[in-house]
């Protein structure tokens, strides 16, 4: 049972399974002793055996012996072991179902049905030496509704998070002998060494771990529907073995097959309702999932049986050995559908086309063969491998790929023409596939190469392992990744960095080139439009100066003279001062000499400021004609640093996005390899909290046990003191109804004896009167006799002779009545006595009853403190699991 306790342990490991789930677990691993001697049968003795029992089997119902009750009735099995929800009799006590039991009345009490559920929870035991029942039922229903060769709705069967941690990790490799694709779903399953490794055929990036114990998995099956994966296999002539796994989480949901060898072929039909497998005994088996039954077996075949495959409509199974034989059989009833005649030598594999009306084989003798369903006959058949073809896989769209001794994998079309082959692998390969979903064929050798191609051009996607590392290896290399990584890093941020200063360095030399050509242009085109206004002002300087001197040089020469022509006049007039007219013309002379004058001054003043201005303005000129040709040469020495500034910036520009790239893929990098350490960290916390599960769970496993073995130590008190009370109901009810018989026994007795001296007061009257109604008759009839003539005489002589006759009967049908009577008071004696020590027997088992109910009751408190401090030891053991076990739940929603 240890090995059974350690699948437990593994299922918990992988699953993380929920408290509840888990306290059923350690029920069904430590087994409480809660048995149907004694526990179950006392109450079904109070409740229950007054119908359903040997004499008075209600519904064709016996619960009176363990036998009975797990034949069932008249509707079959009424509990399912370990189940107790699908268990009919827990349904109709707890009154989920028709009929509710008992019948017209109040549920069981509730520690009753404790009892009862814990019961078939706990494997349905007969008594504490008895050994589990185990349950016909699979943990989930597995017959599919749906056709199985349609895409299931919702989400593709992908697994969610599962434990990485390998089982056993080995120095070396072996050969793969299989490989499972699921036909809805980028995943495909490969064998390890106690275990079933998941990898995604998109990222081929492993997904999960399952455990496979029993030893090395043959054989792997997805269903058609991709949401279970079967692994068949076992220790070689040891332990074979049929388990199937929910692909989503992981969970075993059943087991089948308990061969003396290891399983070489299995299948699950796609309906997944039968596993079908086979092996070195010869023998094929087909069980039933649904409760695990073997449903019929055929040794048909004379050596191994090396393969087989269920047919996608689930109506045929086709199966194959070491010497070629192959059969194809109904799957249902075993019988024989088709005998194909072709290969000879061991089969290696099937694969049935998507319409169930072709079966491809392959076959050590090099061909892969094509079979049609109606006449069994071989329509198509070639040598796809010279030395011998290992395997063959239909993909959905009908081409065939197969594997062989030749190292090669290959693709064909239905017509057996090559459509590519694969690289050669480094020795025979023995299995291959392809993902439907991804369009990659998958192919393994006997080294345990694994390899992943494109099935479009052939190219090489990459290589699965059946060896993953351990966690801790992965860390390992992880974070040698990132101190190899961190100095790349760090010498590609500083290349980046001196790169980035020299092209900020050489852009801001080309910009300032350019900014100061840039001004000194500005400079230009502003100075040469100053010189052009200073031109304009000096050209109207000099033409105002120019018209001025010319005003100037008429006037000067004339002022004098006009002056002497007034000075003249003035002394003309002045000696002639009556003439009038000398006055006016000296007066009008004078006036013309004061505007000449005026004029002369003002054009010599323009003249003088002219000159000034001339010479201002000329200097200026000369300045910015200075300016502008010192900056025309300072321009064209600029432009000639351009072109070397322009290619410098470039060329450094480009160094710094090439250096910024490599700094950029180093830190890409960097963040890669930390982001690896974080993830292989948290899948060490993952798979820890899993193991810690594991052994808080088994530390809580004997105090869930002790609680349970306590609470039925309780319920077994409860049912007994029901029992007992039951019992004192039922002799207080004896006692009654015995006193009560006693009474009437009495009161008949005294009936009787009443009548019994009645009749003996009756039968002295009638003797002490006889004698004198004798002589009256006699006397009577002696005087009729003597007058026979007198008829009164006569008449009154028969009246008294006909009154002593009556006399006399009456005498005689008294003293019978009075020995009747006589006899009936001794029986009534007897019934009183006998009565009377009925009641009195009543009595006794009264008060024993009485006194059984108060030992009961005063055993109760014991038992009950003993049961609440395992109670709270348990839920104390069980709190830290809870806690741990939805800390992983969370775990498992997180996406790394």
């Amino acid at each position: 049972m240890a090995s059974k306790s350690n699948r437990w342990l593994s299922m918990v490991a992988l699953g993380g399974l929920l408290a509840g789930g888990f306290v059923a677990s350690a029920r069904a691993a430590d087994a409480p002793k809660v048995t149907y001697a004694d526990h179950v049968l006392p109450i079904l003795r109070a409740k229950c055996l007054s119908c359903h029992n040997t004499d008075k089997k209600s519904g064709g119902l016996d619960l009176s012996n363990f036998t009975g009750l797990k034949a069932g009735g008249g509707s079959g099995e009424i509990f399912d072991p370990g189940n107790s929800g699908a268990s009919i009799l827990w349904k109709v006590i707890n009154h989920e179902e028709e009929p509710k039991m008992p019948p017209n009345s109040e549920k069981l009490p509730a520690e009753m049905l404790a009892v009862i559920k814990n019961w078939i929870d706990g494997g349905a035991l007969e008594t504490t030496g008895s050994k589990a029942l185990a349950s016909k039922k699979p943990k989930m229903d597995l017959k599919l509704t749906a056709a199985p060769t349609v895409r299931p709705e919702g989400p593709p069967p992908m697994p969610g998070r599962m434990s990485l941690a390998p089982v056993v990790r080995t120095k070396t490799t072996t050969a793969i002998t299989s490989l499972a694709v699921n036909p809805w779903s980028p995943l495909v399953a490969v064998p390890g060494q106690k275990q079933v490794l998941l990898y995604n055929t998109a990222t081929l990036e492993l997904l999960g771990v399952l455990p496979y114990p029993e030893g090395i998995p043959q054989v792997l099956k997805f269903s058609r529907n991709g949401s279970l994966l079967m692994a068949a296999g076992g220790h070689a002539a040891a332990q074979g073995k049929v388990v199937i796994f929910n692909v989503r989480t992981g969970e075993r949901v059943t087991e089948v097959g308990d061969e003396l060898d290891t399983v070489l072929a299995a299948d699950i039909s796609p309906d997944q309702s039968l596993i079908a497998l086979g092996g070195s005994a010869k023998m094929i088996r087909v069980y039933s999932i649904a409760d695990g039954s073997k449903l019929w077996e055929s040794k048909k075949h004379t050596d191994w049986v090396t393969s087989l495959a269920f047919a996608p409509d689930s109506v045929l199974l086709a199966t194959g050995d070491r010497n070629g034989g192959v059969f194809v059989w109904e799957a249902e009833t075993g019988r024989e559908f088709h005998m194909l005649k072709a290969h000879t030598a061991m089969i290696t594999g099937f694969s049935w086309r998507l319409d169930s009306n072709i079966l491809a084989s392959s076959s050590e003798d090099t061909t892969v063969r094509l079979w049609e369903m109606e006449n069994g006959g071989n329509v198509k058949g070639w040598g796809a491998h010279g030395v011998g073809a290992s395997s063959v896989d239909f993909a959905r769209d009908g081409r065939i790929v197969s594997a062989g001794r030749d190292r090669v994998v290959k693709i064909w079309d239905q017509n057996g023409t090559a459509v590519r082959a694969f690289e050669a692998m480094a020795d025979i390969t023995l299995a291959c596939a392809i993902c439907n979903e991804t369009n990659r064929v998958i192919g393994a050798d006997w080294t345990g190469a694994i390899r992943v191609w494109n099935a479009v051009d052939g190219a090489k996607i990459g290589d699965l392992t059946p060896n993953p590392p351990t966690l801790e290896e992965r860390l390992a290399a992880a974070n040698v990744a990132v101190q190899a990584t961190t100095a790349e890093t760090k010498a590609a941020t500083d290349g980046y960095t001196a790169a980035q200063a020299a092209a900020v360095k050489a852009t801001t030399d080309l910009n300032t080139a350019n900014t100061k050509m840039a001004e000194l242009t500005k400079v230009v085109t502003d100075t040469t439009a100053a010189a052009v206004k200073s031109k304009e002002v000096i050209a109207a300087a000099q033409a105002a100066h120019d018209a001025a001197a010319k005003i100037a040089a008429t006037l000067d020469p004339v002022v004098p003279a006009l002056t002497d022509s007034v000075t003249k006049g003035t002394e003309a007039a002045t000696k002639n001062a009556e003439d009038k007219e000398i006055a006016a013309a000296v007066t009008a002379l004078k006036a013309l000499l004061d505007n000449r004058a005026a004029t002369l001054a003002a054009n010599k003043k323009v003249v003088a400021d002219k000159v000034v201005e001339l010479t201002k303005g000329k200097e200026q000129l000369v300045a910015q004609e200075k300016l502008i040709t010192d900056s025309n040469v300072a321009i064209e020495a600029v432009k000639k640093t351009v072109p070397d500034l322009t290619v410098a910036d470039k060329t450094m520009t480009e160094k710094a996005v090439a250096a910024k790239a490599v700094a950029d893929a180093a830190n890409a990098k960097l963040a890669a390899s930390q982001q690896q350490v974080a993830r292989w960290t948290a899948e060490i916390d993952f798979a820890t909290k899993l193991r810690v599960l594991t052994e808080k769970q088994a530390l809580a496993a004997p105090l869930v046990a002790a609680s349970e073995e306590a609470l039925a130590a309780v319920n077994k008190m409860k049912a007994d003191l029901a029992a007992a009370q039951q019992v004192v109901v039922t002799s207080q009810t004896n006692v009654n109804t015995a006193n009560t018989a006693v009474a009437a026994a009495k009161q008949v007795l005294t009936t009787a004896a009443a009548e019994h001296a009645a009749i003996i007061t009756t039968i002295a009257g009638l003797e002490a009167a006889l004698p004198a109604l004798k002589e009256a008759q006699a006397k009577g009839a002696e005087a009729a006799a003597k007058t026979p003539t007198d008829k009164e005489l006569a008449a009154a002589a028969e009246l008294l002779k006909t009154a002593l006759d009556k006399q006399t009967a009456s005498l005689t049908a008294m003293k019978t009545l009075l020995v009747e009577k006589a006899t009936a008071v001794e029986k009534a004696k007897i019934v009183v006595t006998e009565m009377e020590k009925k009641a009195a027997d009543a009595v006794v088992v009264l008060t024993a009853s009485n006194a059984k109910v108060t030992e009961l009751a005063a055993a109760m408190k014991p038992i009950e403190d003993k049961f609440a401090s395992a109670k709270q030891a348990a839920d104390q053991a069980l709190q830290p699991v809870t806690a741990l076990q939805q800390e992983i739940q969370k775990l498992k929603e997180v996406k790394l």
